[in-house]
């Protein structure tokens, strides 16, 4: 337990609407020799969709297997392709997904598919936030903090004024495009 004080407590600490404050690569440089073999081995492994490292990134990996497989059922049923459905389906991960999905096809008001999944990666750092709950230096906490730090990554990686300009440049390539197999057929 002394290892994972000293390593957890001179973490900084992750909020959503915040930057990642370092890579994994420095995180996991961090934890190099702070914490037993066996975990730095297993955090270096470590992916969004969890492992069997330990009883949190089992519990992760179930909540998030059914939160892609919930995704994947409701984008396949958008496009009218027939996939089993999802059998164990969760209200919450139900009803997240369902409120992205119609962010993105302009169902509620405007098409914001880069909000719709920022949308999505905030309920999944909450609910990593809930499965640490009162884990502070222990195996929990730590990958706990693994996994909120690769959802911020992935969040770092979205820009809505970038995504906006490439959709508009995609759109006006698009428009060119018809525009000049339009003319050629006249």
């Amino acid at each position: 337990m002394s290892l994972y004080y000293y390593m957890m407590s001179s973490l900084p600490s992750l909020s959503f609407d915040e930057r990642a404050p370092f890579t994994m690569e420095s995180f996991l440089e961090h934890c190099k020799g702070n914490i037993t073999d066996s975990d730095y081995d297993d955090l270096c492994s470590l992916t969004l969709a969890g492992n069997d490292a330990c009883t949190f990134t089992r519990k992760w990996k179930e909540f998030y297997g059914k939160f892609i497989n919930t995704l994947t059922s409701q984008r396949c049923r958008k496009h009218s392709v027939s996939v089993e459905s999802v059998m164990d389906e969760d209200f919450a991960i139900s009803n997240c997904v369902s409120h992205a999905i119609a962010m993105s096809y302009g169902e509620t008001g405007t098409r914001e598919p880069l909000e719709a999944e920022l949308f999505m990666l905030r309920f999944l750092f909450q609910n990593a936030d809930n499965m640490i709950g009162l884990a502070q230096f222990d195996q929990t906490a730590l990958f706990g903090y693994a996994v909120k730090l690769l959802l911020l990554l992935r969040k770092d990686e979205f820009s809505v004024l970038e995504g906006k300009a490439e959709y508009k440049r995609l759109f006006c390539n698009m428009q060119s495009i018809i525009f000049d197999t339009k003319n050629k057929l006249e």
